[in-house]
């Protein structure tokens, strides 16, 4: 038996295995995570780094400066009270101090009138009368025991407190004028005959504020001399005198206007005034007062204003009566080419605003 050749084989390279993959990196992989691998092979002289915004930075930064400010000023704005509220605030408190000072001041003076015209009002008799009149009015020490029982009449028929000076905090002294009409009987041989007349007195009231609308009178009134007369050195007024021609035209438009605003209607009244004039000052008195007569004018030309006149006006008025009054006026009158319009007027003829010199 032929030998068998050997067949000499040649092991074929087996596939080769990868070894297997640390468990780490199967984890990798099974959870996809991605990893950021380090660049190892930028070149330093191509890379540019990104810039950074300092702009944004500087805008956010004056962003919440502009938000703590409003936040720390609407803080300060809540705590502190606002100028122009707290201005209202004041002017309301000074209103209500003077309304209220006026107020004590009225009912100061209302009191003093009602004591004064107790205390000056009696009659025959009528003493018990007199005290329970006057003892509401009254301090506790002021006494009328001293005087004797009345013997004839008097009562006041006027009485004004036309001036009041604090002498204390609390207390006040009220001066009041009263009118007394006196009557009087007098027995002459047996007849009895009656005198009537009436007479002013003045008198100086110490009065005592106890509290809101209490007051009371402190002691007894002292009667007192009336005030000095006030004595003044009044201006006339002096101007270029309108010529006899103007003053002959001024004296017969007020001629006819007067009587217009003392007895006809406003539609008449406006026919006589110029477009400027205020016509609330112009208000007719519908026949409350008739026009006498027109006793004097004295009409002055205005240097400046051409065509401007002011006329110092004395007239005559009667009431229902018939009683004659006088008035006095300046009056302020425009010519527009041949016809006079009134602009204004007002009371007095002395010390007056105007200047034509």
């Amino acid at each position: 038996m032929a030998k068998q050749k050997k067949k000499k084989h040649t092991a074929k390279p087996s596939k080769v295995s990868r070894p297997p993959r640390p468990p780490k990196q199967q984890a990798s992989k099974k959870h996809k995570t991605h990893k950021t691998q380090a660049i190892t092979n930028i070149n330093a002289d191509n890379y540019i780094k990104p810039r950074k915004n300092t702009g944004m930075k500087v805008l956010r930064v004056v962003l919440w400066v502009m938000i703590s400010f409003v936040f720390v000023r609407g803080i300060i704005s809540s705590l502190r009270p606002d100028p122009v509220s707290e201005m209202q605030r004041q002017t309301a408190a000074f209103m209500r101090e003077v309304r209220d000072s006026e107020n004590q001041s009225f009912e100061i003076e209302s009191f003093a009138q009602n004591f004064a015209r107790e205390y000056l009002t009696y009659e025959p008799g009528g003493m018990d009368d007199y005290i329970s009149r006057i003892t509401p009015y009254i301090s506790g020490h002021v006494t009328f025991s001293g005087i004797s029982n009345f013997r004839n009449t008097a009562s006041a028929s006027y009485v004004n407190a036309y001036r009041m000076e604090p002498y204390s905090q609390d207390q006040y002294d009220v001066y009041v004028m009263a009118v007394i009409d006196y009557t009087a009987r007098q027995y002459i041989e047996g007849a009895s005959t009656v005198t009537a007349e009436q007479d002013s007195t003045y008198l100086k009231i110490p009065v005592r504020v106890h509290g809101q609308g209490r007051y009371i009178v402190e002691d007894h009134p002292v009667f007192i001399a009336p005030p000095d007369r006030s004595t003044h050195e009044y201006t006339q007024f002096y101007g270029p005198e309108a010529d006899r021609d103007v003053n002959a035209e001024i004296e017969r438009i007020l001629g006819n206007f007067l009587p217009v605003y003392y007895q006809e209607n406003q539609t008449r009244i406006d026919y006589f005034l110029a477009p400027e004039a205020n016509r609330e000052d112009f208000k007719g008195l519908d026949g409350r007062y008739r026009f006498a007569r027109l006793n004097n004018t004295r009409s002055y030309s205005d240097p400046i204003g051409r065509g401007s006149f002011l006329s110092l006006v004395e007239i005559t008025l009667e009431d229902r009566n018939g009683q004659q009054l006088i008035q006095r006026f300046n009056i302020l009158i425009r010519r527009q080419e041949e016809r006079y319009y009134i602009v204004g007027m007002d009371t007095k003829t002395v010390d007056l605003k105007h200047n034509f010199n």
